[in-house]
């Protein structure tokens, strides 16, 4: 069993790893996670951020999963944004991965009004 403080820590370090940009930090503010998940994610963040809850979850039962998204939720005010901060920006993410294959191998260029 992983200690739930090393998880924390070991996603509090990927935070950091999301975007070039933040990368001059040394630790992130728990308090500073709702401003990054709601105000700063990039389609590339959400998706790093998804894979580490996936490889963390591979790694914990179900307890352990259950208490740290307690714990990773219940920093934000409105839990419900953050969910959709994570899902709107994981979509884009699969819609400029998607546009891309189409426009490199089939030519087929997409706006995202034409989806």
């Amino acid at each position: 069993m992983i200690p739930l403080f090393w998880k924390m820590t070991q996603l509090q370090t990927s935070f950091q790893m999301l975007d070039h940009s933040y990368s001059g930090m040394s630790y992130l503010e728990w308090w500073t996670l709702e401003a990054l998940i709601l105000h700063s994610l990039t389609p590339k963040g959400a998706e790093i951020l998804t894979r580490k809850f996936e490889e963390m979850d591979q790694q914990i039962n179900k307890e352990e999963q259950s208490e740290f998204y307690r714990l990773f939720y219940g920093v934000f005010d409105d839990q419900f944004a953050a969910m959709n901060a994570i899902l709107d920006g994981k979509e884009s993410f699969a819609f400029q991965a998607f546009k891309s294959v189409l426009d490199k191998y089939l030519g087929v260029h997409l706006d995202r009004s034409n989806s």
